[in-house]
Order: C-alpha cells, then structure tokens, then sequence
C-alpha cells in the first residue's frame, strides 16, 4: 500500500518530466502555476485529488509569499 501523499507525490514528479510537463495531482505546487490557474482548472485539480484521498487545494491555505514563492499553512 502506498499512502495518497506518496502516490501523487511519485505521480506528479515523474509527469513533469514528461514532454507535457502534466502534473495531474498539483502536488508540489509551483508558484507561478498555481496563480495563473482558474477556477474551472483548480476543481478538476481536486476532483482528481479528491479520488486519491487528498484534500482540496482550497483547504491548503495557499498563500502567495513576498518574493513571489508560496506559503502553505495545511499539509495534504
């Protein structure tokens, strides 16, 4: 068994590296990405989350930090 953190974690990592750069459970969450999605993008997002056991991005409490990074206050 493998835990959803890891799952998207390991999923995630080895899609970026594609030639499609796909991170399909946004699970590292790249700062400029994040900003520039829409709504419509972050509820596919966590649809696709939600169906591996991990909460929404909503619920993440993702902020954009002053030199342009982000700050995470709730963990997966």
């Amino acid at each position: 068994m493998i835990s959803p953190e890891n799952y998207a974690w390991i999923v995630d990592r080895r899609r970026f590296w594609g030639p499609d750069k796909i991170e399909p459970y946004f699970f590292q969450l790249p700062s400029k990405k994040y900003f520039e999605m829409t709504d419509e993008e972050i509820a596919i997002i966590d649809a696709r989350r939600d169906s591996i056991g991990l909460k929404p991005l909503s619920e993440m409490g993702i902020r954009k930090t002053e030199n342009g990074g982000i700050s995470i206050t709730n963990t997966y």
